[in-house]
């Protein structure tokens, strides 16, 4: 060998070239391209984790299944009277209230009611009952009423007044708008509906009787009240 190489400078600059090159290989590259090693515990703690994923997706599987399988089952063995009610049913704690009237009927007539009360307004020709001096009863739902009149005894001809009050026996109507449904039983002329209970009213329900002449007739009616 030449005797220039063996100097000391010379051989440690060799050794530290070899050094340095093998420190750049055995070093994982900058730019993120080499691959990382792969130990044994990194591979064996993946398949750990792995498996404990599969176990569980496995129980959540078994879960979701024995709960749909149970529902099913409890919706099939529920009675049908533990459904909830239909809301297109009567609403709770409001029913239907119904009053039927029958009256000897002259002219024209109204038939006033509000809450549990009622009374008669006469308008035209001879006051209901009263024709030639009679008194007959109207009937409300079923039992006889002879009302009161401030002309006394006599026709009541076009009197434009009220009549007594009746006390109304099991049957009150609701303080609310509600709607007025009137079926005709038996009568020559019109019945119909003048005003439908309301705030601006006092919650007053008033019915109308108009008789065709000549001489008076027997109406029969039913005025029911229907919630809105």
């Amino acid at each position: 060998p030449d005797p220039a190489s063996l100097q000391p400078s010379t051989i440690l600059k060799s050794v530290g070239s070899r050094g340095e090159r093998k420190r750049k290989e055995a070093s994982p590259r900058r730019d993120g391209l080499s691959p990382r090693p792969f130990s044994p515990v990194f591979r064996e703690a993946s398949v750990i984790r792995i498996r404990a994923m599969v176990v569980a997706g496995r129980r959540g599987f078994f879960h979701r299944t024995v709960f749909g399988v149970g529902l099913s089952a409890l919706i099939c063995l529920t009675p049908a009277h533990a459904q909830p009610p239909s809301k297109s049913g009567p609403k709770p704690g409001i029913s239907v209230r119904t009053l039927r009237i029958r009256s000897f009927i002259d002219g024209r007539s109204w038939f006033a009611l509000r809450g549990g009360i009622l009374w008669i307004r006469h308008l035209e020709w001879v006051a209901p009952g009263r024709w030639e001096n009679r008194n007959l009863p109207t009937f409300v739902n079923g039992k006889a009423w002879y009302p009161e009149w401030p002309f006394g005894k006599g026709e009541g001809l076009h009197c434009r007044c009220d009549s007594s009050v009746l006390k109304l026996d099991g049957f009150r109507a609701p303080q609310r708008p509600m709607g007025v449904r009137l079926r005709k039983l038996e009568g020559r002329g019109e019945i119909t509906v003048v005003e439908e209970p309301r705030i601006g009213n006092g919650f007053r329900v008033v019915v109308e009787t108009n008789d065709i002449p000549p001489n008076p007739a027997w109406y029969d009616f039913e005025i029911s009240l229907i919630p809105r």
